[in-house]
């Protein structure tokens, strides 16, 4: 899973051996988030996150040992779940057209405002990085992926990671 391993390769970075990473995972209960959310518990991590309804998933990752928050990412209300020591954000968030895109920059701003180094958004889309004066057109969402994708390359003080899962 490509976004395990990117943030296993920050674990690798760190100096400590003991080094516990801490990951938030939006949209836990839904299959990308939770599978993402499987694997870091797995290999160690502190897995924390949201999700808008309880499920069987969020069930199993909480016996597992996940410590999952019920909340609405479109209130501001779920910001408080945010933990304040956090090595990444994962953003599992699916949606229709013009709703993912506002919701990943709300959970991105957040990320930001707490100081969390890394940010990884990770949709559910064929990948559109190879021909993006084509990709708009062959799929509705396209264009919000790559107008966010711009966005979070810019930044400077968050590390981001946009992974295409699927398609």
């Amino acid at each position: 899973m490509v976004v395990v391993a990117h943030l296993d390769r920050v674990r690798e970075l760190t100096s400590c051996p003991a080094f516990q990473l801490h990951v938030f995972v939006v949209g836990i209960g839904g299959r990308i988030g939770s599978a993402v959310a499987k694997t870091l518990l797995a290999r160690g991590a502190a897995v924390l996150g949201v999700a808008r309804t309880p499920n069987s998933r969020t069930a199993q990752l909480t016996r597992d040992g996940a410590t999952i928050h019920v909340a609405d990412v479109s209130e501001d209300s779920w910001e408080k779940h945010l933990p304040p020591r956090c090595d990444a954000v994962v953003c599992a968030l699916r949606g229709l057209p013009n709703a993912v895109l506002p919701l990943q920059l709300r959970v991105l701003e957040a990320a930001r405002r707490a100081s969390v180094p890394r940010f990884v958004a990770a949709d559910f889309l064929p990948d559109y990085t190879c021909d993006t004066s084509r990709s708009a057109q062959l799929h509705p969402m396209l264009a919000e992926r790559i107008q966010f994708r711009k966005h979070l390359s810019k930044l400077t003080d968050i590390t981001g990671l946009h992974v295409h899962i699927g398609c």
